[in-house]
């Protein structure tokens, strides 16, 4: 590797901490692999550390402390016992013939061990081009597979005709998901549409059981719990400009827009979305904020600043995306003229609906008249009197409640109760237009979670502030004020 400098090596352990910390890095990731990594090294009672050279590399090492393994004991329950003794008789999968392809080595063998001790034939391909050739060779020779099982990289969301099943002889398909991706990322993939999929890691009960689903010989839902179904926005679609430069990261905001009807540009980098800013103008922009050439705080300030005669609509809606989520940093990205904030990894309709809040914001914003002035503390949202008295009434009675649990969990320095009642407050404001309020519980959260308890302490303060503020706007609106 690149090695690290000897006065970055105690802080790469850190997290969100990268050795090269500028927002416009060559490298990729998020900063928090090694942090995880001296997490699970902790929790096995050892230490990790490593040794670096700049220009040469670096070597970690760890050490951690196992116990003797203890044999079962009759009587004794644990998972594997347990998925044993509910695991389904396999004479209805013995001989069934599958088509495994995945390029990692260590996860292809694993899944391939549990597919052969039910009595499966497993045959084995590293990438799409050996996958398509051995089924194809299978067809051939009129013995075709009859499951193909792919890990999810090996698939483009919008793949190549050369991808798709033609004929009467089409294999049943099973994808092997992480949980952060879903099935829906890959609807527009027409010969995936009666696909089932199976989460990583891979258990052997449920592989057996979606495999047994598929083939008729089980009835019920056999995949986990099914993600919830895309919305898209009522209005029309929109012609999207998406600043990214992970690969993998395009392609499932691409699959997820795509099928809400949007069309979508892609630029590599800040640098390149000036330009394709200079060519036509967009509805909105989703930029992420670590990028090559010109991040993406820079591209936004050049966005904003730029004479409308060399970039097509300066004033075009921002969203900010990125996995560093901190309050500063939201902030940072509000006062360069971004509009919005969304965190990875996101879910399909979390992306959506930032989209679309983000537009309605600008049209309203657009239509808004003078009176906006007379009340700050609230934004204009699009509900009918009735619904708005009725969220008001809820946020009003609500509110303590969630300081008061938002207190107890910052004294307690709990992350996952600060977690749910921030966010519980921010919906219940943003629903009623208390953009105070919401912001202010973004805030908090990020200061908790880089456990800053001083700043978190202050942003309640501020909270608390902000929701009297909003409940008095309320009621003088109810009033007519």
């Amino acid at each position: 590797g690149i090695g690290i400098p000897a006065e970055k090596i105690p802080l790469v352990f850190d997290r969100f901490t990268q050795v090269d910390g500028s927002t416009t890095r060559k490298y990729g990731g998020t900063g928090l692999g090694l942090t995880i990594s001296r997490h699970l090294v902790s929790l096995m009672g050892g230490e990790i550390g490593l040794d670096s050279t700049v220009g040469q590399g670096s070597v970690f090492h760890f050490t951690a402390r196992f116990g003797a393994a203890q044999r079962s004991q009759p009587g004794d329950v644990d998972q594997e016992v347990e998925e044993r003794q509910t695991e389904p008789a396999h004479d209805v999968l013995t001989g069934m013939r599958v088509l495994l392809a995945d390029s990692h080595t260590t996860g292809r063998t694993i899944v391939k061990e549990l597919l052969s001790s039910a009595g499966m034939v497993v045959e084995e391909a590293m990438d799409t081009v050996s996958m398509l050739h051995k089924r194809d060779a299978a067809r051939a020779s009129r013995q075709p597979f009859d499951l193909l099982m792919l890990d999810h990289g090996l698939l483009d969301p919008s793949p190549p005709v050369v991808l798709e099943q033609q004929g009467e002889e089409q294999e049943k398909v099973i994808l092997v998901l992480p949980s952060y991706v879903s099935l829906d990322t890959f609807a527009p993939v027409a010969w995936l549409q009666g696909a089932k999929s199976v989460r990583k890691p891979v258990f052997k009960f449920r592989l057996l059981k979606v495999i047994r689903h598929m083939l008729g010989y089980e009835s019920g839902d056999a995949e986990h719990p099914a993600s919830h179904p895309i919305v898209a926005r009522r209005g029309p679609p929109l012609t999207l400009l998406l600043v990214e430069d992970n690969i993998n990261n395009q392609k499932l905001a691409v699959a997820i827009l795509a099928r809400a009807g949007h069309a979508v540009t892609i630029a590599n980098n800040g640098l390149e979305a000036l330009t394709r800013l200079q060519e036509q103008p967009y509805d909105l922009i989703l930029m992420d904020l670590q990028m090559p050439e010109r991040d993406g705080m820079e591209a936004t300030r050049q966005i904003r600043k730029t004479d409308p005669a060399v970039v097509v609509n300066p004033r075009v809606p921002i969203l900010a995306v990125t996995a560093k989520a901190t309050g500063d940093e939201e902030k940072q990205c509000l006062e360069v003229g971004m509009d919005g904030y969304l965190r990875k990894p996101y879910r399909s309709q979390d992306l959506l609906n930032a989209v679309d809040r983000i537009i309605r914001q600008r049209q309203q914003a657009a239509h808004q008249s003078t009176q906006r002035g007379k009340n700050a503390v609230l934004k204009t949202v699009e509900l009918s009197v009735d619904a708005f008295a009725e969220k008001g009434a809820a946020f009003i009675q609500n509110f303590p409640r969630y300081l008061d649990e938002l207190s107890g969990a910052i004294a307690s320095e709990n992350l996952v109760q600060i977690g749910k009642w921030a966010d519980r407050l921010s919906d219940a404001a943003r629903e009623i237009g208390a953009w105070k309020v919401s912001m202010q519980g973004v805030r908090l959260r990020g200061s908790a979670e880089q456990k800053n308890w001083a700043e978190a302490q202050e942003a309640l303060a501020k909270l608390t502030v902000n929701c009297q503020e909003a409940k008095q706007a309320i009621m003088d609106k109810d009033m007519g004020v």
